[in-house]
């Protein structure tokens, strides 16, 4: 979300076989489009990369996708990528890519830094992983940082809440 403008870039759709097979199957496509909130209108844009599961953080007047995973349903691959979208210039940038691959990720802009939480490395569902790794968009190498905690439990009563963790295994535990 930038100002009135919701933006869409990515993800998957069905597509029909052709009429001899009885099957269909899901693909990626790299459509980037814009939806304005004060005209209710839809407006087609430059294309980026053709990926679902991506994660996805603005700084000023650029955004940034980074991960997903590409292909068909037979076979979707994660990627590391990490592309930036310049919304007044309509136009895209392969930025340096994160050290891990992954789809299923956050990622949030926090003092001009975007940092890429979690997600699945594999192919298939699973393989969930707790990396946390930070991009400075000044800055050509990414860095990993403390990993995310994990076996998040809560237990709810009595008016609070009772968290617990386990800690990060990398530089945190």
């Amino acid at each position: 979300v930038a100002g009135n403008l919701i933006y869409c870039n990515g993800g998957l759709y069905y597509y029909e076989m052709p009429t001899y097979q009885t099957s269909y199957e899901l693909r990626t496509t790299a459509k980037n489009e814009v939806y304005n909130i004060q005209y209710n209108n839809w407006e087609s844009k430059s294309s980026g990369s053709n990926r679902w599961g991506v994660g996805t953080a603005i700084i000023g007047d650029r955004i940034f996708i980074v991960g997903g995973k590409g292909g068909t349903t037979s076979g979707h691959t994660p990627y590391n990528t990490n592309q930036e979208y310049n919304l007044t210039t309509d136009s895209w940038v392969t930025r340096t890519s994160m050290p891990t691959a992954r789809y299923g990720l956050a990622a949030v802009a926090l003092d001009s830094k975007i940092y890429a939480l979690g997600g699945s490395t594999y192919e298939e569902a699973g393989f969930q992983v707790t990396t946390n790794e930070v991009y400075t968009q000044y800055s050509p190498d990414p860095a990993t940082v403390p990993g995310m905690p994990s076996n998040l439990n809560a237990i709810a009563g009595d008016n609070q809440v009772i968290l617990d963790w386990s800690a990060p295994t990398l530089d945190g535990g």
